[in-house]
């Protein structure tokens, strides 16, 4: 079964790169099971072959089931994870900036 993970268009890789990249092992693991659905496409011009490949659904992340009981909750939980480093991320930033 697969899962969709909505994100920002345009920010789907990094999403991936972000759930492969964890600290948590559990996250990691989950981020094996996420890819995209792409196309590639060949144009024509002037006689040239140009290859294009483009995202068929901007904005959305796949996970597939990895066949381990609770797939949806470990998913769930792996997000939160990443969500929470982010904010923990963000917050140390402004944190290390001057005061204005």
């Amino acid at each position: 079964m697969w899962y969709l993970i909505q994100t920002e268009e345009g920010k789907e890789q990094e999403l991936i790169n972000a759930i492969r990249g964890s600290a948590e092992e559990e996250t990691r693991q989950i981020g094996e099971c996420c890819f995209l659905l792409r196309r590639e496409t060949v144009w024509r011009r002037e006689g040239r072959c140009i290859p294009h490949v483009e995202t068929l659904f901007p904005g959305c992340v796949f996970a597939e089931e990895d066949g381990k009981e609770n797939f949806p909750e470990r998913l769930e939980r792996a997000l939160r994870n990443l969500k929470t480093a982010g904010n923990m991320e963000r917050n140390a930033e402004e944190n290390d900036r001057p005061d204005r």
